[in-house]
């Protein structure tokens, strides 16, 4: 099985998690700092080719009452560059992983503290992992 990507999309920092080899467990990387989308998408070729990567979990920001505004519009257009590089994408519902993170990290004593974004992958990953049958 391929291990997944997940990504939790940023202006300036993206949170990066990833499965393993089984799709059981997942870890959060570093996270990427980028200033150009340009950037970010040179960083996850990377990440694409060393893990060999074909699916992306991109979480997606949905509002309160579940529609979508404009950060779901900007996630979406980035999924379908995605896309055009050849990987598939499944998007995932990423409410509330970011405050998730933040009360994982205040729970956790960690002397080389991830990102609270890749932690917010990782809960992403986490919830697609735990939903699918």
């Amino acid at each position: 099985m391929p291990r997944l990507l997940a990504i939790d999309l940023g202006t300036k920092r993206t949170g990066i998690a990833i499965t393993d080899e089984l799709q059981i467990s997942t870890r959060p990387l570093p996270l990427i700092a980028h200033q150009s989308q340009q950037e970010l998408l040179t960083a996850l070729a990377l990440l694409v080719k060393q893990y060999k990567i074909t699916t992306v979990i991109l979480g997606l920001p949905l509002s309160s009452d579940g529609s979508e505004g404009p950060q779901a519009k900007l996630t979406r257009d980035f999924g379908t560059i995605l896309q055009n590089q050849n990987l598939s994408v499944i998007y995932h519902d990423e409410s509330f992983s970011s405050q998730d993170a933040a009360l994982t990290q205040k729970k956790k004593i960690n002397k080389n503290k991830r990102s609270l974004d890749s932690i917010a992958a990782k809960i992403i990953l986490d919830d697609y992992l735990k939903n699918q049958p």
